[in-house]
């Protein structure tokens, strides 16, 4: 069996605005490379209405 990551993440501050709270630096691209390996699976939890996902 190989290994595999199970990344659960909300959506605020990754790639939805949170307030006026600012991006943190680097955050997109270290996601973005987290998000390309293979054994990387991602899945988003929100608890915000589907309209305004």
């Amino acid at each position: 069996m190989s290994d595999s990551l199970l990344l659960c993440t909300d959506l605020d501050r990754t790639l939805l605005p949170n307030g006026d709270a600012p991006e943190s630096p680097r955050a997109r691209e270290l996601f973005s490379l987290l998000c390309a390996q293979p054994q990387v699976t991602v899945v988003y939890v929100t608890g915000r209405d589907a309209a305004r996902v």
